[in-house]
């Protein structure tokens, strides 16, 4: 397919129905969500961690119907559309709070490049006002319009927090790794593999059974890599998840999962890490450090009772491994 037509040189494009001048309010419309739909782009291929590009994707799929309504094509915009980009509103807002007042931007490149496409699309807004004051546009479009721009300012401050939390979190990760690289001794002998893990599920599910319990247990390493997964029978399925991500907590934080939670409470240190790791991080107990010689080797995860009977059991776990000899 050709890129150049020659039908265009006369200053006159086709919509889906109609032929009219590219100077028609209608083309700069068009041209003007062509715009924001490439800034969407831009900003996607700077989330580096997956923030926003799954919503970002769903948008610039949206527009490509959008457009294609505002050209005369058919009806695609509904109110059940609409009452969707407000409920995702809604959630961001919750994790970020109420917006008040101006703000700077370029806190992130993601954030800095959301607010590049919101100015678009406020434009976009401006142009479908007239238009509709002439009666030429579908009033669910500018509505809709409307929405996107309310929708992409509050991705954009949730973006801003997300980053903030980032470098929260490393700073304070970092200040911990190194009191603990200068507080201990790594042994060569010390490591943990699937033989112990094995053993210490083992003991975990007969201590469970003792106690009347169904219990998940999930055994990760150093690096926070799941190595073992034991479910007992009658377990919850969702308790699956819970006990990997206790483990990959524990893990990868080397402290309990109970300890996180108090660092995550508002006004602490990590306050918002649990936004983090794509919803991995568990803040409730459940969840211990596998530690030998003040070295973490792992992490241990237990779900599937209380709270209070998961640590019971995680901690005896902890207790199992600081039993077995070093592996030679």
């Amino acid at each position: 397919m050709q890129l150049y037509t020659r039908n265009g040189d006369t200053g006159m494009t086709d919509t889906l129905n109609n032929r009219i001048p590219k100077s028609d309010r209608l083309i700069h419309l068009l041209g003007t969500m062509d715009e924001f739909t490439s800034s969407l782009g831009v900003a996607k291929s700077f989330d580096e961690f997956d923030t926003a590009s799954c919503e970002i994707v769903e948008i610039q799929k949206q527009l490509l119907a959008v457009n294609a309504q505002i050209a005369g094509g058919r009806q695609f915009l509904d109110k059940a559309l609409i009452e969707a980009l407000e409920k995702k509103i809604d959630a961001y807002q919750k994790v970020t709070g109420s917006f008040d007042g101006f703000i700077l931007q370029g806190e992130s490149t993601l954030s800095s490049s959301l607010d590049v496409s919101r100015t678009i699309i406020r434009r976009a807004e401006r142009i479908a006002v007239e238009l509709d004051s002439k009666g030429v546009l579908d009033r669910i479009v500018l509505a809709y319009i409307n929405r996107l721009s309310d929708f992409i300012y509050s991705m954009a401050r949730y973006t801003e927090l997300v980053s903030r939390i980032k470098k929260t979190v490393g700073n304070v990760l970092a200040e911990i790794s190194e009191k603990e690289n200068e507080n201990s001794v790594r042994l060569p002998s010390d490591r943990l593999n699937l033989d112990s893990a094995k053993r210490i599920a083992g003991e975990i599910e007969r201590e469970a059974e003792r106690n009347g319990l169904n219990a998940v247990i999930a055994i990760a390493d150093e690096g926070a890599n799941l190595i073992l997964l034991n479910k007992m029978d009658s377990s919850f399925i969702a308790s699956i998840d819970v006990a990997m991500n206790k483990a990959y907590t524990s893990a990868a934080l080397k402290m309990t999962t109970e300890e996180v939670g108090r660092l995550c409470r508002e006004g602490s240190s990590l306050y918002g890490l649990q936004y983090t790791n794509n919803g991995r991080i568990v803040i409730f107990a459940g969840g211990v450090p596998l530690i030998r010689n003040s070295t973490v080797l792992g992490g241990l995860g237990v779900s599937g009772g209380t709270a209070e009977q998961d640590k019971m059991l995680a901690e005896y776990g902890a207790k199992v491994f600081s039993s077995i000899a070093p592996i030679k």
